[in-house]
C-alpha cells in the first residue's frame, strides 16, 4: 500500500483522469507495478481527502533536466538502468507534462525549479 500526497492544484486532474503519473524521489520501500496507490490531497492533516486508488501500471527510473538550454527527460527501466525513452522535442515534453498534470512543459519546468531548485532531478516515474 503506497500513500501519495498531492498539491490541491492536481486534484481535479487526478479525478478527471488526465493526470496519470507522478514523479517522486527514491523511496525507502519502492513502489512496484501492480501495487495499489492511495492518492490524497492534504495527506496527514485533518483536511485529508482521498482522490483515487489506482494500481501502479509501471514504475521507471527517470532523470529530468529542466533548467538548461536544452531540456530533456530520460526514462529508464527500473532494473538494469536500460534507456527506454528520451524526450527532447517541445511536443514530447509538452505531452509528458500534460500526463503529469501540467498545462505545458514550461509550466512543469517552472514548478520543478520552484519546488526542487537545481537543474537535474533523479527519481521514479509512477504510472497508473
Amino acid at each position: 500500500m503506497a500513500l501519495l500526497g498531492f498539491k490541491n492544484r492536481f486534484a481535479s486532474r487526478i479525478l478527471d483522469g488526465s493526470k496519470r503519473q507522478t514523479i517522486r524521489k527514491k523511496r525507502k520501500h519502492p513502489i512496484v507495478a501492480g501495487e495499489t496507490l492511495h492518492l490524497y490531497t492534504g495527506l496527514r492533516t485533518k483536511n485529508a481527502k482521498k482522490l483515487a486508488t489506482p494500481l501502479a501500471k509501471e514504475v521507471w527510473w527517470v532523470v529530468i533536466e529542466y533548467n538548461r538550454p536544452v531540456s530533456a527527460i530520460r526514462v529508464y527501466t527500473h532494473q538494469g538502468g536500460v534507456l527506454v525513452d528520451k524526450l527532447e522535442s517541445h511536443k514530447e515534453l509538452n505531452e509528458f507534462a500534460r500526463l503529469d498534470g501540467f498545462d505545458s512543459w514550461d509550466d512543469m519546468r517552472d514548478f520543478w525549479i520552484q519546488e526542487h531548485g537545481g537543474s537535474i532531478f533523479r527519481g521514479t516515474l509512477i504510472e497508473w
